[in-house]
Order: structure tokens, then C-alpha cells, then sequence
């Protein structure tokens, strides 16, 4: 069953209760700051489901940074789902050459995630200034991707971009809530 709520493959040890073994699915989350305050609640919240999920992030990164990580992990592993939070870095300049190169480094991503047979989706914080969502979601669609829009409901920090303990932990359910979504 669990693989059928992710979308992977056919239902191959579907009494999860009864499996003794590694999880059966395995993700990557990627990104900046964002990425680092997710990882805790969201690791928590797929180990729920029995996945494993691997993080790699690093505070003030851009997709420049990632690019080339990506590329390097969907060498050394499948992945299921690769989830990216990025943007935030890249955006908040549009003249800046992150913010202009942000469409063609998010395509090197999806292709990846095409070659390690998984999917990838971005995740957009709806919180950030609009002009940073905008230009987000573009780049996404731009290459057909799939974005998963954050609740526009998070409690944030003083800064306004960086959520709470608790805006991260709502943040994370509602990221699996929508990828069990997706596969139905």
C-alpha cells in the first residue's frame, strides 16, 4: 500500500506492518535554509509512512549550488521522490545572474530525477514576497514540473521568510498530505 500512496511501482510488500526490512521508498530533500528547518519534522512525519528520507541542505544556497549535487546523488541512489526547496536565494534579486540562470538549472534537476526514474517536485513557501513566488512557480511550470504550494498559513519568524518550529512541523504534514495526494 505504501507504495501505491507515493506512486511508485506496484504494491510489492503492501502489509507495511508486516515488513521488517528497510523502508520501501526513499527520498532526497535538497535546499536551502528552508530545506534545513524542514528536514527534522519532515523526516519524522515520512518515517510515519515508512520512508526514509535523506537530507542535504545548506543555509544561503542557490540551484547553482545544487545542480551538480543532485546530479551526483541520482548517481549513487534511487530515489523515489526528489523534494527541492530552493528559490528563495535565487529570487530576491530578479537582475542578479542566479535569479536569470533559475529556469535552466531547475531543468537540469527534473532530468536527474527522469534518469533516476523518480519525480521531483519543488516546493513553493506561498509566505515570500510574491514576485519571488511568481518567479518560483514559472520556472517550475516552465519545464512541466510539479510544485507543491505551502500553506499560506505557517507561523513564521520575525524575519517573515523562515517558519517556526510549529510552522515547519504544519509545513511537513502538508507535504505528505500532498504527495499521498498526487498518487491517488
Amino acid at each position: 500500500m505504501l507504495a501505491l500512496i507515493f506512486g511508485i511501482g506496484s504494491a510489492v510488500g503492501s502489509d507495511a506492518s508486516a515488513s521488517a526490512g528497510p523502508p520501501l521508498l526513499h527520498m532526497l530533500l535538497v535546499g536551502d535554509s528552508l530545506a534545513v528547518g524542514l528536514s527534522r519534522p519532515l523526516t519524522a512525519e515520512l518515517a510515519r509512512q515508512e520512508v526514509e528520507l535523506t537530507t542535504l541542505a545548506k543555509v544561503g544556497t542557490s540551484a547553482g549550488y545544487w545542480e551538480s549535487k543532485i546530479v551526483e546523488q541520482c548517481g549513487l541512489r534511487r530515489f523515489s521522490t526528489i523534494i527541492v526547496s530552493l528559490g528563495t536565494n535565487d529570487c530576491k534579486d530578479a537582475a542578479s545572474e542566479s535569479c536569470r540562470e533559475f529556469d535552466e538549472r531547475v531543468g537540469v534537476m527534473v532530468l536527474a530525477a527522469a534518469v533516476n526514474r523518480g519525480r521531483i517536485i519543488f516546493l513553493v513557501p506561498s509566505w515570500l514576497p510574491s514576485e519571488w513566488v511568481t518567479r518560483i512557480r514559472e520556472a517550475v511550470y516552465s519545464i512541466d514540473g510539479i510544485a507543491v504550494e505551502a500553506p499560506t498559513v505557517v507561523q513564521l519568524e520575525g524575519d517573515g521568510i523562515h517558519p517556526t518550529q510549529a510552522g515547519y512541523g504544519v509545513w511537513a504534514k502538508d507535504i505528505v498530505n500532498s504527495l499521498s495526494n498526487m498518487s491517488q
